[in-house]
Formats: C-alpha cells, structure tokens, sequence
C-alpha cells in the first residue's frame, strides 16, 4: 500500500431504478461499473443515508461529507482492508471455516451461475475485462438436478 495514497472504499449514495455505481480506486476504468441492488438493499442503504444525516448534524464541525456511503461515523472513509481483517476475525469468532473475504466474489459467481445468470452477465457483474477469465472460473462449476457441482 502506498502510504502517500491510501486507498479508501465507499460509495456514492446515487440510486436510480435501484442502481448506484461502485466508486473506488480500480485496477482499470473497465472497474467502474454499476450494480444492480434490490429493493431490501435499497432500503438499507437509504436508512444509512439517513443515519449519516443524523451524524451530520450532531457534529457540523467535524463531520467529514464527501457523498459516500461506507464511511467512519465521523464520514472519514473506511480504509479498504477494513471488511478484509474485519470479516477474518468474525468468522473465527463465530467458528467458520477459514475463508478469505475475497473468497465471497468467488461465491457469488457461482450462486449467480446457479440461478441462471449467463457467463456474460456473470463477468459484467464481476468485472472481469475478458470473457475468458469468467469462463475458466465457472466453466468448472455445473447444474444437474438443481445442485451445483466442480469438476
């Protein structure tokens, strides 16, 4: 991690037909993309909007607003390792296996290959600049009898 620019996570609170884009500093420019979110997520993110506007004014002076969602309660933004260390030290504690955080992406893309997504919406909604980098993770995973398997 460069000290001098540290990277920082958060979102812009934009909603539009139940979409916001994801705002961080990416490998590439094909990283900046939008997401769709579903009404329950909607509604979450818009109570943290609202929890945001409190802190807001409980402290004028030192509240930090640069529009993301993902913030401190301060508003200063979450270093990006944070759901990392953080999600390492809940899954130990609540005993489940070893997993890293980044192993979730990697879930669902499989649970969206299960409920039917194709491979090109898969690497749309991964990210992936090419086709074939989705291909060669979840070619090895197939549906028989409603179950997912890996070769």
């Amino acid at each position: 991690m460069n000290v001098d620019k540290p990277r920082y996570l958060g979102l812009y609170p934009i909603f539009s037909n139940n979409k916001f884009p994801l705002i961080n500093q990416t490998k590439r420019k094909s990283s900046f993309r939008t997401l769709p979110i579903d009404d329950e997520i909607a509604t979450h993110l818009r109570a943290v909007q609202s929890r945001q506007e409190e802190l807001k004014q409980d402290q004028p002076n030192d509240y930090v607003d640069e529009g993301y969602i993902f913030t401190r309660p301060d508003g200063r933004l979450v270093d990006v390792d944070y759901p990392s260390a953080h999600f390492k030290r809940l899954i130990k504690k609540i005993g489940l296996p070893t997993i890293r955080f980044h192993d979730l992406r990697h879930s669902a893309g499989t649970y969206l290959l299960y409920l039917g997504f194709s491979v090109a919406e898969i690497q749309e909604w991964l990210g992936h600049s090419d086709i074939k980098t989705t291909q060669n993770i979840y070619t090895l995973i197939w549906m028989e009898n409603g179950r997912c398997w890996i070769r």
